[in-house]
């Protein structure tokens, strides 16, 4: 039994610097992956990663939050408005 207990928080500790996904939550561009992590706000992650578990990004590597402007969908950092001036967005 203790053996079982040792190897159960042997393995949960392995996994605690990763965030599995699901694949809803996640939106590819052209030069970065984008998980959403609540609200109109997603984490860019360079790199995904699969295991016998599922999709997951490191929770150890530097990221940035963005928003997702809902008029031209395109990412930008928080506190930033959209600077895509062919959207009609009223966040500018």
């Amino acid at each position: 039994m203790k053996y079982i207990l040792a190897l159960l928080l042997t393995s949960s500790s392995l996994y605690a610097d990763r965030i599995y996904i699901d694949s809803e939550d996640l939106e590819i561009s052209q030069d970065a992956f984008y998980v959403h992590i609540g609200g109109n706000m997603w984490r860019e992650a360079g790199d995904l990663h699969i295991d016998d578990s599922g999709l997951y990004i490191d929770d150890n590597a530097e990221f940035d939050k963005k928003w997702k402007c809902p008029y031209c969908h395109m990412m930008w950092p928080l506190k930033s408005p959209c600077k895509n001036a062919d959207c009609p967005s009223k966040y500018k």
